[in-house]
């Protein structure tokens, strides 16, 4: 397979098979939060034959962490969640490859204490991190204001040039409105930047995070159907990463 740059600094050299977590393809990873594909994911990465990409080299990064939002509510139901997770598990691979750590912060009614997903993390400290967030879902109601704040908090002391993902369905509470563009003011003063990737969700909500709470980039992920096929995961992995790395301006 030719040489593809897939972001600054990385080349892509081909796709291979494999059991290094660090590697593995974003949709293989989704796998493991399926309740059907799980089984078949454990085998395989068992047997060293699960899909991963093949890199050229790793450089180090003079970006920030990226502070992942997750949105923890009663309205995330369980194909919500296995969206969310899936796409977190491959937002932490790729970043690793990139040297770069990314912080979950999840949030409802109130914000947890942030996970942090090192670089130099084996395979079983994330493995472990990964269930820990899984086990601790809050299911209550939502809280943008307290999300933000909690990112804007991160991004203006220990993370600096962070990148900011929220993960959610986009409903929130109508008298969390002025609490939220606060915020969210706020985090433009410090220039930083907030993608937001809503799953089943409608139109609606994307134009209000980007029109009214100033979101660098909105992303509607919706499908009525249990599974997302692996060109679809592999397009969300890439539209999700290709934001993250364009140049700042």
């Amino acid at each position: 397979m030719k040489s593809k740059k897939v972001y600054e600094g990385v080349e892509l050299h081909g796709i291979t098979l494999g059991n290094n977590l660090e590697k593995v393809m974003p949709e293989e990873l989704a796998n493991l939060f399926h309740p059907i594909l799980r089984k078949d994911f454990l085998i395989r990465y068992a047997e060293g034959r699960l899909m991963q990409f093949e890199f050229a080299t790793q450089v180090d990064s003079s970006d920030g962490p990226i502070i992942v939002l997750g949105d923890e509510s009663a309205s995330m139901s369980d194909r919500r969640r296995a969206m969310m997770y899936s796409i977190l598990a491959g937002t932490i691979s790729l970043a690793k490859l990139d040297q770069r750590e990314v912080v979950y912060l999840s949030f409802a009614d109130i914000c947890l204490a942030p996970v942090i997903f090192k670089p130099s993390d084996s395979e079983v400290a994330t493995a472990l991190k990964m269930a820990k967030i899984m086990a601790s879902f809050q299911k209550k109601g939502t809280c943008y204001s307290n999300a933000l704040m909690g990112a804007h908090a991160l991004v203006n002391g220990a993370y600096k040039s962070s990148d900011i993902i929220m993960l959610s369905d986009g409903q929130y509470a109508h008298d969390d409105k002025l609490p939220t563009e606060s915020a969210s003011k706020k985090l433009a003063e410090i220039k930083a930047r907030i993608f937001g990737i809503l799953i089943n969700s409608e139109q609606e909500y994307a134009d209000h995070l980007k029109k009214d709470l100033g979101f660098a980039k909105v992303t509607l992920l919706s499908s009525d159907k249990e599974d997302f096929s692996e060109a679809e995961l592999r397009d969300i992995g890439d539209k999700i990463y290709s934001s993250l790395c364009e140049k700042k301006g």
